[in-house]
């Protein structure tokens, strides 16, 4: 069993530190795009779960051969996801297969070709390893409706694919064309640079590492390049490599505000808290606009028991995005420190009249409620939370001790509450 505390919110915090957005306010066309792509990502959080047992409830009824019925599922569930631009493998697999055993294979092999254009489209000209699962699957489907020749063709790509992916021969060799290639030395380094940030981006830092090492070496004053190299060592875990790479970048522009930030995150992990708040304020002196460089600040302060500090720091995020919503957050956590109750709670309240349907806003609000003394407040909020999320330890955990609290530890109500809790995992310290 795994132990839940309702109060202890900082795993779910982390969990918001994404840009999504409250903003109810006119606002200029960059924070409209901010709000908008904020509410998709809110939009998405809210439906994971109904998609879920969408999916579960298909998977049953093509087991009992309700297959036109899990077919309306599937289908609604893929429109659902590629109106909101997300990806559809599991989807469009799922509906091959199905349509597999209506003896539609035109429609499932449709799925498949979709399926594989949409995945390449995703990877770009760098050709990774999430295009060959979808290949495979389609050879697979092929060998199985008799177009062994089709399936061969594919298998083959595929292996090629695999070959590419699990060594860096297809990358030195495209690199040393590069080099090799027409335009000037600085074109050809950011190039390269371009490529190796784009493999870092997919968590391969050796494929990153081939085109970063030979960016540099054509143009040794490409900060962005040492910058990328210093995170691909990051990445790989050579910590003294990445420092290096970021002084270097720094002795070619002080002003380098990635330089500092990415040296104050080693810092940050090494517990250095104020050697790393030292180089975000340098990132930030650099960018003053950059709410990345401003949030890590603001949760060291936070961290290193300066919530006012931390308040600071958030607000000048919303100033620049008021829909961000995991600065207001973090700015309520900040005056829960503070113990200023009504500030944090307006500012979850806000949280909860634009997302009236997301747990989580009801969760912190009700902690901020009960450190402040409004009982019956927090009762509310985490009955809220039980109703939305109702096989959620966290809810129940939440209103108990607000039910101790209020009638003593005997509180019949309290024993409800834990007992149910204990049947989703809850288990007392």
């Amino acid at each position: 069993m795994f132990r839940i505390n309702s109060f202890a919110r900082s795993n779910k915090i982390l969990l918001l530190a994404l840009s999504i957005a409250l903003g109810n306010l006119v606002a200029s066309p960059l924070l409209v795009s901010a709000q908008t792509e904020e509410d998709h990502s809110q939009k998405v959080k809210h439906m994971s779960s109904v998609w879920m047992k969408r999916m579960k409830e298909a998977e049953e009824l093509s087991a009992a051969g309700k297959l036109e019925e899990a077919e309306a599922l599937y289908k609604e569930t893929l429109k659902e996801r590629e109106d909101l631009k997300l990806d559809l493998l599991t989807e469009r697999i799922a509906l091959a297969k199905l349509y597999e055993k209506l003896k539609r294979n035109q429609d499932a092999a449709a799925q498949y070709k979709t399926l594989i254009e949409e995945r390449r489209k995703q990877v770009g000209e760098q050709e990774d390893i999430t295009v060959a699962f979808p290949i495979r699957e389609y050879a697979a489907f092929l060998r199985r409706t008799g177009d062994k020749t089709g399936a061969a063709k594919l298998e083959a790509d595929v292996n090629r694919i695999e070959k590419d992916s699990s060594g860096t021969a297809s990358d030195i060799k495209k690199a040393d064309a590069i080099v090799a290639g027409s335009g000037t030395s600085v074109e050809k380094s950011e190039r390269l640079r371009k490529l190796g940030a784009a493999w870092l981006a997919k968590s391969d830092g050796r494929k990153a590492m081939v085109y970063l090492d030979r960016a540099l070496k054509l143009n040794p004053e490409n900060v962005l390049a040492y910058c990328d190299r210093g995170e691909t060592f990051y990445y790989n875990g050579d910590e003294k490599s990445a420092l290096k790479d970021y002084k270097s970048a720094l002795a070619l522009d002080s002003k380098c505000g990635a330089a500092y930030f990415n040296t104050g995150r080693i810092m940050s992990g090494r517990k250095n808290y104020s050697g790393a708040i030292a180089q975000y304020s340098e990132a930030i002196d650099c960018e003053p606009g950059n709410i990345e460089y401003l949030g890590a600040r603001g949760k060291l302060y936070d961290t290193s028991g300066d919530h006012n500090k931390a308040i600071a720091d958030y607000t000048r995020v919303l100033q620049i995005r008021p829909s961000c919503i995991w600065a207001r957050v973090q700015r309520a956590t900040a005056y829960d420190g503070l113990k200023d109750f009504e500030k944090a709670a307006a500012d979850l309240s806000a949280l909860v009249e634009r997302y009236p349907d997301d747990a989580d806003f009801y969760e912190y609000r009700g902690k901020s409620y009960f450190g402040g003394g409004k009982f019956d407040n927090a009762i509310a909020d985490y009955s809220k939370v039980v109703e939305l999320s109702p096989a959620y330890a966290g809810g129940y955990v939440g209103r108990a001790k607000v039910y101790e609290k209020l009638e003593g530890k005997g509180s019949k109500k309290a024993k409800e509450d834990f007992s149910t809790a204990a049947k989703f995992g809850y288990s007392p310290r």
